[in-house]
């Protein structure tokens, strides 16, 4: 996956693979209930996502009043998180954070305000696996990565879930790319 700047310093990352998003099918006739079934599982976790990234971004506006470059820099990380299936938001996560490291060994370190973006990028990407996570253990996938989910996590993902509709509970087995029954991948 590729990440890069825009010309006002904002890290981007390639655009989003259209062929996972939901089927868009005029004849529904067509379309068998397997097929329809994973569009709604596609559009029940884009949803999820959204809700995550609306709910971090207003809370970082709250958080970061003094520091806009923070906020901007946090809010660029969870825009790139729109419209990303599970692995497309690991291979950013370990993407922003190798470019990350390599501008903190090329640079001068912390000081750094690409390194930062970079950094802010990858912590955003890692929170929104670390909230997907907690879904994943609910229904006894695996996490996205590792370490996760984290004990903040698991506190985020029921306030968000309270927020977002009990609809939202089951994403974890319905994300596209998951290894769930009603899922993708």
């Amino acid at each position: 996956m590729a990440v890069s700047e825009d010309k006002d310093g904002s890290v981007r990352t390639d655009t989003y693979d259209r062929s996972a998003s939901p089927r868009e099918a005029s004849d529904t006739s067509t379309v068998s209930a397997a097929d329809r079934g994973r569009d709604v599982s596609a559009r029940l976790y884009t949803r999820f996502v959204n809700c995550i990234i609306d709910a971090e971004i207003a809370d970082a506006r709250a958080r970061f009043l003094a520091n806009t470059e923070g906020l901007r820099w946090f809010s660029d990380g969870a825009e790139a998180c729109r419209g990303k299936t599970p692995e497309q938001l690991v291979a950013m996560f370990t993407d922003l954070s190798t470019q990350a490291t390599d501008e903190l060994q090329a640079s001068d370190g912390v000081r750094s305000k690409r390194y930062w973006r970079l950094r802010w990028g990858a912590v955003v990407t890692e929170w929104v696996l670390d909230i997907l996570s907690v879904g994943c253990a609910h229904v006894g996938l695996p996490p996205f990565l590792a370490h996760l989910p984290s004990d903040r996590g698991i506190g985020r993902y029921a306030r968000l879930i309270e927020a977002c509709g009990a609809a939202c509970a089951d994403v974890a087995k319905t994300a596209p790319g998951s290894k769930g029954k009603d899922g993708g991948g």
